[in-house]
């Protein structure tokens, strides 16, 4: 079992660089595209319960998306050859919106960046299990250990379901010569942190990789810590492999003065708007529009304007990196 924590320090030259000479070279590192942020399903924990000014526009289509992502891609100064390291496809839940997502694999089919789609894995039909081999990852958020537990926290009886169809692209996956990592996503509770080690093997022997284990944001400091301690002691042994990611510390907008994690990581709305994070792809947060510029002159615009006004908990990732930028500026 691994215990990941602390990684923003990975990006410490990155920030140096933001907060130095402002540079921009080689932004975003990662950029989620949401075609859409409604869901089939309705999580306990989910920020877009909390979103009511949510982007509902849908303008994003199978036609435009391969367009948008070139926009995307498009050449800077400093940068001729810049692109992502990874794009993820998600939302809400992407597959309600099946044939913008396909036009987008297809179109970064061949392209150096890393491909992924993020699902509930409830529409994970042939069409999909067929184009998602070629990409690097498919990530199914499940967060419940049983069909009692799963029907409780997400409002919706498709437990079964989902890992059938896990095993079906599993198999798949075997007779092909795809690389496919299949990774299960789980969001810790009260209510989903017993009887673990049968669902752990159950999904091993289905084909699945890897399970993330991930706290609850919206849950109090105290209640995340007692939830991580009780799966490190697992000790759970089998070749599925169990990786733990938590935020040093839930991080909201008033513990830095500047948010430096929404030139790293953006999120490409539904809309074609850039958005800071995945958790403010809502009315109010838009960084700028694609329609009517490059990603480059969105983020230029951005450097120089004041932060969001966010009172959201930050995604882990973002919520470390904008943790450790502060502690640059601080220096």
């Amino acid at each position: 079992m691994h215990f990941v924590k602390g990684t923003a320090s990975l990006y410490r030259p990155i920030l140096l660089s933001l907060i130095r000479s402002r540079s921009l070279s080689g932004l975003p590192l990662y950029v989620d595209v949401h075609p859409t942020t409604r869901c089939n399903l309705e999580c306990r924990w989910c920020v877009n319960k909390t979103n009511k000014d949510t982007a509902a526009s849908e303008t994003m289509n199978d036609v435009n998306i391969p367009m948008y992502l070139t926009k995307l891609l498009e050449p800077r100064p400093n940068s001729p050859s810049y692109s992502p390291k990874r794009i993820h496809f998600c939302g809400g839940e992407p597959l309600l919106r099946r044939s913008v997502v396909l036009a987008g694999i297809r179109f970064l089919e061949g392209k150096d960046i890393a491909v992924s789609l993020v699902t509930n894995g409830t529409l994970l039909i042939q069409e999909v299990r067929l184009a998602v081999l070629g990409v690097e990852s498919l990530q199914v958020s499940i967060d419940a250990q049983d069909r009692e537990t799963y029907a409780r926290l997400k409002r919706g009886d498709y437990f079964e379901q989902v890992l059938r169809n896990l095993e079906a692209l599993a198999n798949l996956r075997s007779k092909s010569n795809s690389s496919l990592r299949l990774v299960v996503n789980y969001v810790l509770c009260r209510d989903n942190i017993n009887a673990l080690h049968p669902f752990l093997t159950r999904l091993s022997n289905i084909g699945v990789d890897k399970i993330q284990f991930r706290t609850d944001l919206t849950a109090d400091l105290e209640t995340q810590r007692a939830l991580l301690q009780e799966v490190i002691g697992l000790k759970y042994e089998a070749p599925l492999s169990v990786i733990i990611k938590s935020p040093d510390t839930p991080v909201t907008r008033d513990s830095f003065d500047n948010c430096l994690a929404r030139f790293i990581w953006i999120v490409l709305g539904s809309d074609l708007s850039i958005y800071p994070c995945a958790h403010t792809v809502a009315r109010g947060f838009q960084m700028g529009s694609l329609i009517d510029s490059n990603l480059f002159e969105v983020l230029e615009k951005n450097i120089k304007s004041p932060n969001p006004n966010c009172l959201r908990i930050c995604p882990s990732t973002c919520g470390n990196i904008n943790l450790l930028g502060q502690e640059i500026l601080d220096q």
